[in-house]
């Protein structure tokens, strides 16, 4: 995802919120308090692999769920391309560094509004994640996570746009070095990630719908 993109939504995100469910705590230990905050899951932090990541707050368990994700209801919604290609350069340079491409259109910001983008969509790349996709769709740790840890997921596992490429950068041994919107198709690929791909690209490829 584009540094400069991100670094400007992150200027303006005053206060990290964390996602995902968990246990209430009180704000002074040993103390009760009034009011209970959610168990901070995640947090920005700079990226070694692009501009700003998204990194472990606390230790995360495999299995765990960390952020919510796409869901089939958010299919309904896709903006199609030829839509796409309407937008000023600015706002689709935005599209395509944050936005899930299918076939047919992309999945597109509640609301149609990048001011709110919550912090599930500054997840990096990497061939060698930690998270996958859970069969509701959600971000879920695969492997058990450390604190300080930045958390990434295989955009092979998420976007199905044919045009979609990304010149990895993410230094891992499983580097790809290039990953694409046809990566869910591959049989060998396929076969190593289909449990932690989102549930649409599961299926079959000749039974997936074009959207």
């Amino acid at each position: 995802m584009n540094e400069s993109t991100r670094r400007n939504f992150l200027k303006r995100t005053a206060i990290v919120t964390s996602l995902g469910a968990g246990p209430a705590v009180s704000g002074l230990a040993g103390k009760s308090t009034t009011h209970k905050f959610v168990d901070t899951l995640i947090e920005f932090k700079p990226s070694h692999i692009q501009g700003v990541g998204v990194f472990a707050a606390r230790d995360l368990k495999k299995g765990e769920v960390i952020a919510e994700g796409i869901h089939e209801k958010d299919y309904k919604t896709l903006v199609p391309w030829a839509e796409f290609e309407s937008y000023d350069p600015t706002l689709r340079q935005r599209i395509l560094d944050f936005c899930i491409g299918t076939p047919a259109g992309f999945i597109p910001p509640d609301n149609f509004d990048f001011n709110a983008l919550s912090i599930a969509w500054y997840f990096n790349h990497s061939c060698d994640p930690n998270l996958g996709f859970n069969d509701k769709g959600d971000f879920t740790a695969i492997v058990d996570i450390s604190m300080g840890q930045e958390l990434t997921y295989d955009y092979g596992c998420s976007d199905s746009n044919p045009a979609f490429l990304l010149n990895c950068s993410c230094g891992t041994s499983r580097c790809r070095h290039k990953v694409t919107g046809n990566d869910w198709r591959d049989p060998g690929f396929r076969a190593s990630h289909i449990q932690y791909m989102l549930p649409r690209l599961r299926r079959e490829p000749g039974k997936t719908p074009t959207a």
